[in-house]
Protein backbone atom coordinates (compact mmCIF):
# COMPACT_ATOMS: atom_id res chain seq x y z
CA UNK A 1 0.00 0.00 0.00
CA UNK A 2 1.51 3.27 -1.23
CA UNK A 3 1.64 6.46 -2.63
CA UNK A 4 3.65 8.28 -5.00
CA UNK A 5 4.41 11.80 -5.60
CA UNK A 6 6.11 12.65 -9.33
CA UNK A 7 8.80 15.31 -9.94
CA UNK A 8 6.51 17.50 -11.50
CA UNK A 9 4.49 17.46 -8.42
CA UNK A 10 7.20 17.86 -6.21
CA UNK A 11 8.14 21.24 -8.44
CA UNK A 12 5.30 22.89 -9.17
CA UNK A 13 3.48 22.42 -5.63
CA UNK A 14 3.72 25.44 -3.11
CA UNK A 15 5.79 23.96 -0.31
CA UNK A 16 6.76 26.34 2.56
CA UNK A 17 10.77 27.06 2.95
CA UNK A 18 10.51 24.09 -0.16
CA UNK A 19 10.66 21.46 2.12
CA UNK A 20 9.42 18.45 0.31
CA UNK A 21 8.78 16.45 3.91
CA UNK A 22 5.17 18.28 3.49
CA UNK A 23 4.09 16.48 0.83
CA UNK A 24 4.36 12.83 3.24
CA UNK A 25 1.51 14.82 5.39
CA UNK A 26 -0.94 14.55 2.20
CA UNK A 27 -0.73 10.89 1.81
CA UNK A 28 -3.74 8.87 3.72
CA UNK A 29 -3.05 7.06 7.05
CA UNK A 30 -0.58 9.97 7.79
CA UNK A 31 -1.05 12.13 10.83
CA UNK A 32 1.83 14.48 12.28
CA UNK A 33 1.71 15.93 16.11
CA UNK A 34 1.20 19.65 16.85
CA UNK A 35 5.37 20.48 16.95
CA UNK A 36 6.19 19.18 13.88
CA UNK A 37 7.94 21.25 11.52
CA UNK A 38 8.01 20.56 8.16
CA UNK A 39 9.28 24.25 6.82
CA UNK A 40 13.06 24.25 8.26
CA UNK A 41 15.63 21.94 7.71
CA UNK A 42 18.84 20.72 9.56
CA UNK A 43 17.99 20.24 13.34
CA UNK A 44 15.13 23.01 13.14
CA UNK A 45 13.25 20.64 11.12
CA UNK A 46 11.85 17.08 11.87
CA UNK A 47 10.33 14.08 10.28
CA UNK A 48 8.05 13.23 13.12
CA UNK A 49 5.09 11.45 11.22
CA UNK A 50 2.82 8.60 12.13
CA UNK A 51 2.25 5.99 9.41
CA UNK A 52 -0.46 3.61 10.00
CA UNK A 53 -0.58 3.94 13.78
CA UNK A 54 3.27 3.38 13.89
CA UNK A 55 5.65 5.41 16.05
CA UNK A 56 6.81 8.48 14.39
CA UNK A 57 10.57 7.67 14.81
CA UNK A 58 9.85 3.79 13.41
CA UNK A 59 9.95 5.44 9.29
CA UNK A 60 13.07 4.80 7.12
CA UNK A 61 13.83 7.63 5.14
CA UNK A 62 16.01 6.78 2.26
CA UNK A 63 17.74 8.61 -1.00
CA UNK A 64 17.71 6.39 -4.44
CA UNK A 65 17.93 3.55 -1.79
CA UNK A 66 20.26 5.08 0.75
CA UNK A 67 19.63 5.77 4.20
CA UNK A 68 19.04 9.06 5.34
CA UNK A 69 17.99 8.96 8.67
CA UNK A 70 20.10 10.67 11.39
CA UNK A 71 20.12 7.48 13.77
CA UNK A 72 20.72 9.61 16.57
CA UNK A 73 17.34 10.43 17.29
CA UNK A 74 15.30 8.99 14.06
CA UNK A 75 13.30 12.08 13.95
CA UNK A 76 15.24 14.07 11.65
CA UNK A 77 16.95 13.05 8.42
CA UNK A 78 20.28 14.12 7.06
CA UNK A 79 20.34 15.27 3.74
CA UNK A 80 17.67 17.52 1.93
CA UNK A 81 17.59 17.11 -1.69
CA UNK A 82 16.52 20.02 -3.65
CA UNK A 83 12.88 20.33 -4.84
CA UNK A 84 14.57 20.47 -8.47
CA UNK A 85 16.11 17.56 -7.94
CA UNK A 86 13.48 15.28 -6.95
CA UNK A 87 12.03 12.53 -9.96
CA UNK A 88 9.93 10.96 -7.30
CA UNK A 89 8.32 10.79 -3.97
CA UNK A 90 7.37 7.53 -2.61
CA UNK A 91 5.62 6.27 0.79
CA UNK A 92 5.04 2.64 1.69
CA UNK A 93 2.92 2.98 4.36
CA UNK A 94 2.10 -0.87 4.71
CA UNK A 95 2.13 -4.60 3.15
CA UNK A 96 5.34 -3.60 1.78
CA UNK A 97 7.72 -6.24 0.33
CA UNK A 98 10.81 -8.03 2.04
CA UNK A 99 13.58 -5.75 0.42
CA UNK A 100 12.27 -3.20 2.72
CA UNK A 101 13.60 -3.88 6.16
CA UNK A 102 15.33 -1.39 8.81
CA UNK A 103 11.88 0.00 10.21
CA UNK A 104 8.57 -1.52 11.20
CA UNK A 105 6.71 1.94 9.94
CA UNK A 106 6.40 3.51 6.68
CA UNK A 107 9.07 3.41 3.83
CA UNK A 108 9.69 6.77 2.05
CA UNK A 109 12.21 6.93 -1.17
CA UNK A 110 13.14 9.49 -2.63
CA UNK A 111 14.44 8.80 -6.51
CA UNK A 112 16.58 11.19 -7.95
CA UNK A 113 16.31 13.15 -11.22
CA UNK A 114 18.99 12.02 -14.40
CA UNK A 115 19.71 13.74 -17.72
CA UNK A 116 17.84 13.28 -20.58
CA UNK A 117 18.77 13.45 -24.41
CA UNK A 118 17.69 17.17 -24.56
CA UNK A 119 19.01 20.06 -22.04
CA UNK A 120 16.91 21.46 -19.09
CA UNK A 121 17.42 24.08 -16.93
CA UNK A 122 15.97 25.35 -14.15
CA UNK A 123 16.29 28.61 -12.02
CA UNK A 124 13.99 29.61 -9.07
CA UNK A 125 13.99 32.16 -6.39
CA UNK A 126 11.37 33.44 -3.36
CA UNK A 127 11.60 35.49 -0.60
CA UNK A 128 10.72 37.34 2.59
CA UNK A 129 11.17 40.79 3.96
CA UNK A 130 9.92 42.14 7.31
CA UNK A 131 9.01 45.27 5.53
CA UNK A 132 5.37 43.24 5.21
CA UNK A 133 5.25 42.03 8.38
CA UNK A 134 3.64 44.39 11.79
CA UNK A 135 5.53 44.29 14.86
CA UNK A 136 5.01 41.55 17.54
CA UNK A 137 3.08 42.37 20.64
CA UNK A 138 5.51 42.29 23.22
CA UNK A 139 8.20 45.01 21.37
CA UNK A 140 5.64 47.22 20.56
CA UNK A 141 4.43 47.27 23.92
CA UNK A 142 7.87 48.26 25.65
CA UNK A 143 8.33 50.43 22.46
CA UNK A 144 11.38 48.12 21.07
CA UNK A 145 12.10 48.05 17.01
CA UNK A 146 10.13 45.49 14.75
CA UNK A 147 11.88 42.28 14.87
CA UNK A 148 13.90 41.43 11.65
CA UNK A 149 13.11 39.05 9.15
CA UNK A 150 15.10 38.74 5.70
CA UNK A 151 14.85 35.23 3.84
CA UNK A 152 16.53 34.58 0.61
CA UNK A 153 16.12 31.23 -1.09
CA UNK A 154 17.29 30.43 -4.54
CA UNK A 155 19.15 28.31 -6.36
CA UNK A 156 18.95 26.02 -10.18
CA UNK A 157 19.64 22.91 -12.02
CA UNK A 158 20.97 21.47 -15.15
CA UNK A 159 20.58 18.69 -17.09
CA UNK A 160 21.79 16.69 -20.35
CA UNK A 161 23.67 14.10 -22.37
CA UNK A 162 27.44 13.60 -22.58
CA UNK A 163 27.02 10.94 -24.84
CA UNK A 164 23.26 10.66 -26.48
CA UNK A 165 21.48 7.39 -25.52
CA UNK A 166 24.44 6.13 -23.04
CA UNK A 167 25.46 8.88 -20.55
CA UNK A 168 23.94 11.87 -19.11
CA UNK A 169 24.49 14.06 -16.53
CA UNK A 170 22.47 16.03 -13.78
CA UNK A 171 23.64 18.79 -11.35
CA UNK A 172 21.96 21.24 -9.26
CA UNK A 173 22.33 23.75 -6.00
CA UNK A 174 20.15 25.44 -3.66
CA UNK A 175 20.98 28.27 -1.17
CA UNK A 176 18.76 29.39 2.02
CA UNK A 177 19.76 32.29 3.53
CA UNK A 178 17.81 33.86 6.64
CA UNK A 179 18.09 36.28 9.44
CA UNK A 180 15.34 36.08 11.74
CA UNK A 181 14.53 38.16 14.78
CA UNK A 182 12.87 36.59 17.96
CA UNK A 183 11.13 38.47 20.63
CA UNK A 184 12.96 37.61 23.60
CA UNK A 185 12.76 38.92 27.33
CA UNK A 186 14.85 38.38 30.81
CA UNK A 187 15.48 40.23 33.84
CA UNK A 188 19.24 40.72 34.24
CA UNK A 189 21.90 42.72 36.40
CA UNK A 190 22.01 45.74 36.35
CA UNK A 191 25.30 47.94 35.56
CA UNK A 192 25.78 48.80 39.50
CA UNK A 193 24.86 45.26 40.59
CA UNK A 194 27.46 44.20 37.96
CA UNK A 195 30.13 46.32 40.21
CA UNK A 196 28.93 44.70 43.10
CA UNK A 197 26.50 47.36 44.39
CA UNK A 198 23.39 46.27 45.75
CA UNK A 199 22.42 49.68 47.94
CA UNK A 200 20.13 50.67 44.76
CA UNK A 201 16.16 50.20 44.88
CA UNK A 202 14.61 46.74 44.96
CA UNK A 203 12.30 45.81 42.73
CA UNK A 204 9.46 43.74 45.14
CA UNK A 205 8.94 40.33 43.72
CA UNK A 206 12.26 40.60 41.44
CA UNK A 207 15.28 41.40 42.21
CA UNK A 208 17.46 38.48 43.88
CA UNK A 209 18.25 38.56 47.62
CA UNK A 210 21.27 40.81 48.85
CA UNK A 211 24.12 39.04 49.12
CA UNK A 212 26.13 38.50 52.23
CA UNK A 213 29.87 38.25 53.23
CA UNK A 214 31.06 34.49 52.65
CA UNK A 215 33.38 35.07 55.28
CA UNK A 216 31.12 36.89 58.11
CA UNK A 217 27.49 35.80 56.79
CA UNK A 218 26.45 39.28 57.53
CA UNK A 219 25.55 41.94 54.83
CA UNK A 220 28.62 43.27 53.25
CA UNK A 221 28.95 47.45 54.20
CA UNK A 222 26.56 49.67 52.81
CA UNK A 223 25.23 46.36 50.52
CA UNK A 224 28.43 47.16 48.58
CA UNK A 225 30.99 44.64 47.61
CA UNK A 226 34.66 45.31 47.55
CA UNK A 227 36.17 45.96 44.77
CA UNK A 228 39.33 43.77 45.48
CA UNK A 229 36.91 40.68 46.79
CA UNK A 230 34.67 40.61 43.10
CA UNK A 231 35.86 37.45 41.19
CA UNK A 232 37.40 38.01 37.73
CA UNK A 233 35.80 34.41 36.05
CA UNK A 234 32.24 36.20 38.03
CA UNK A 235 32.61 39.28 35.97
CA UNK A 236 33.10 37.15 32.35
CA UNK A 237 29.94 35.16 33.54
CA UNK A 238 28.07 38.51 33.81
CA UNK A 239 29.30 40.51 30.69
CA UNK A 240 27.51 37.55 28.43
CA UNK A 241 24.21 39.30 30.29
CA UNK A 242 22.71 42.22 27.89
CA UNK A 243 21.97 45.11 30.40
CA UNK A 244 18.47 46.60 31.20
CA UNK A 245 16.47 48.68 28.40
CA UNK A 246 12.82 48.71 29.58
CA UNK A 247 11.33 49.26 33.56
CA UNK A 248 8.99 46.34 34.71
CA UNK A 249 5.48 46.94 34.58
CA UNK A 250 2.15 45.17 35.15
CA UNK A 251 3.99 43.22 37.60
CA UNK A 252 6.17 41.80 35.17
CA UNK A 253 9.88 40.88 36.64
CA UNK A 254 11.40 41.62 32.61
CA UNK A 255 14.04 44.47 32.54
CA UNK A 256 15.11 43.69 29.24
CA UNK A 257 13.29 42.70 25.91
CA UNK A 258 14.52 42.72 22.16
CA UNK A 259 14.68 41.02 19.44
CA UNK A 260 17.10 38.79 18.89
CA UNK A 261 18.48 37.79 15.15
CA UNK A 262 19.20 34.85 14.41
CA UNK A 263 21.25 33.35 11.30
CA UNK A 264 20.27 30.58 9.78
CA UNK A 265 22.39 29.25 6.45
CA UNK A 266 21.44 26.32 4.75
CA UNK A 267 22.67 24.85 0.93
CA UNK A 268 22.79 21.62 -1.03
CA UNK A 269 24.82 20.54 -4.20
CA UNK A 270 23.68 17.41 -6.19
CA UNK A 271 25.02 15.64 -8.80
CA UNK A 272 24.40 12.72 -10.64
CA UNK A 273 25.74 10.71 -13.63
CA UNK A 274 24.07 7.70 -15.43
CA UNK A 275 25.79 5.47 -17.95
CA UNK A 276 24.02 2.86 -20.01
CA UNK A 277 26.88 0.63 -19.96
CA UNK A 278 24.68 -1.74 -22.80
CA UNK A 279 21.05 -2.17 -23.38
CA UNK A 280 21.37 -4.80 -20.30
CA UNK A 281 23.53 -2.86 -17.75
CA UNK A 282 22.93 1.03 -16.17
CA UNK A 283 25.73 2.44 -14.04
CA UNK A 284 24.25 5.62 -11.69
CA UNK A 285 26.41 7.36 -9.70
CA UNK A 286 24.97 10.06 -7.01
CA UNK A 287 26.28 12.84 -4.47
CA UNK A 288 24.10 15.32 -2.44
CA UNK A 289 25.81 17.61 0.29
CA UNK A 290 24.56 19.56 2.61
CA UNK A 291 25.47 22.22 4.89
CA UNK A 292 22.83 23.71 7.51
CA UNK A 293 24.01 26.41 10.11
CA UNK A 294 22.56 28.28 12.71
CA UNK A 295 25.10 30.21 14.67
CA UNK A 296 24.41 32.09 18.40
CA UNK A 297 22.05 33.30 18.86
CA UNK A 298 20.25 30.32 18.25
CA UNK A 299 16.41 29.60 17.69
CA UNK A 300 16.29 26.48 19.43
CA UNK A 301 14.82 28.38 22.11
CA UNK A 302 16.39 26.87 25.01
CA UNK A 303 15.26 23.43 23.72
CA UNK A 304 18.01 21.43 24.68
CA UNK A 305 18.52 23.24 28.23
CA UNK A 306 22.30 24.42 27.72
CA UNK A 307 21.95 28.61 26.74
CA UNK A 308 21.21 30.21 30.00
CA UNK A 309 21.68 33.77 28.79
CA UNK A 310 18.80 35.48 27.03
CA UNK A 311 20.78 36.78 23.82
CA UNK A 312 23.58 34.34 23.67
CA UNK A 313 23.33 30.85 22.73
CA UNK A 314 25.23 27.70 21.13
CA UNK A 315 26.32 27.29 17.46
CA UNK A 316 24.32 24.38 15.96
CA UNK A 317 26.15 23.05 12.71
CA UNK A 318 24.75 19.58 10.44
CA UNK A 319 26.56 18.91 7.45
CA UNK A 320 25.80 16.32 5.55
CA UNK A 321 27.29 14.10 2.70
CA UNK A 322 25.51 10.70 0.69
CA UNK A 323 26.95 9.42 -1.92
CA UNK A 324 25.22 6.59 -4.02
CA UNK A 325 26.58 4.12 -6.66
CA UNK A 326 24.07 1.87 -8.18
CA UNK A 327 24.30 -0.72 -11.30
CA UNK A 328 21.59 -2.56 -12.53
CA UNK A 329 21.81 -5.60 -14.49
CA UNK A 330 18.63 -7.22 -16.75
CA UNK A 331 18.85 -10.68 -17.14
Amino acid sequence: VSGVVTGEQVRELPLNGRNFLQLATLMPGVSAPDFLNVKDKGLLGGSDISVSGSDVTANLWTVDGANNNDVGSNRTILIYPSLEAIEELKILRNSYGPEFGGAGGAQINIVTRSGTNQFHGSTFYSGRNDRFNSTSYFLKKNDQPKDELSRHDFGGAIGGPIVRDRVHFFGGGEWNLEDRGTPRTAFVPTATERMGDFSGPRIAGCSPPIPNDPLTGLPFPGNRIPADRLSPAGQAYLSLYPLPNVTPTDGSCNNWVTSVTTPIDWNTYHGRGDWSITNASRLMVRYTQDSWKNDSPSLQGNLWGDDPFPSVDSNWNQPSRSFVASLNQTL
